[in-house]
């Protein structure tokens, strides 16, 4: 009889160990899809700002914004290829000094053209694309608006579609979507807290 009793408590206790490994768990899982929402949530942010700091420098009468010498573009073309693919969101810096080879963005009135100097002097500068056969048109030096630090391919496609109204009600919704989840599922831990502290 003690054997059965003895049996039966530590069932019991293996019962009470299984259940709160399987709670540990289920709370893991719940961290990381809290951290997984956050990082996107965080990620679309990202994009939205880079959206709107994109999006608002037509009304100041540039086509590149140079916030504190630096700025992003997106290359709408191949004539970079295959160094700077069509939709690559470029690093823009504002440089002292140019030279020969530099990839640099030139302000062609409210155009924006990406290619590689091939000629520089004090005042004129000659630029080419890779992909193209021919050279542009000599310019200013004080045209050029920075050089290209770096690239993300593709990216500049979903910058390039949030600039349109529906891309941008689709973030909107995204961002405002993530949030209320969030907002959903931490009420319910708060619920579920409060259960297990009245029990």
């Amino acid at each position: 009889m003690k054997n059965i009793f003895k049996r039966n408590i530590e069932d019991i206790e293996e019962d009470i160990l299984a259940e709160t490994e399987e709670s540990e768990d289920e709370a893991t899982a719940a961290d990381s899809l809290k951290n997984a929402r956050s990082f996107v949530l965080i990620m679309l942010l990202g994009i939205l700002c880079v959206y709107a700091f994109l999006g608002n420098s037509g009304s100041r009468g540039q086509s590149l914004p140079m916030l504190g010498g630096k700025g992003v573009a997106v290359v709408l073309t191949g004539s970079m290829e295959p160094n700077l693919p069509v939709d690559s969101l470029i690093f823009v810096s504002r440089e002292d000094e140019y030279k020969k080879g530099d990839v640099v963005v030139i302000q062609d009135y409210y155009n924006l053209v990406v290619h590689r100097i091939v000629e520089i002097n004090e005042s004129e500068v000659i630029t080419k694309g890779d992909a193209n056969n021919t050279e542009d048109k000599p310019c200013a030096v004080s045209s050029i608006r920075g050089k290209v630090t770096g690239h993300l391919p593709y990216v500049g496609a979903a910058v390039r579609i949030m600039k349109t109204p529906f891309g941008s009600m689709l973030l909107i919704g995204v961002v405002l979507l993530l949030w209320a989840l969030g907002r959903r599922n931490s009420n319910g831990e708060d619920e579920e807290d409060e259960e297990n502290k009245d029990e």
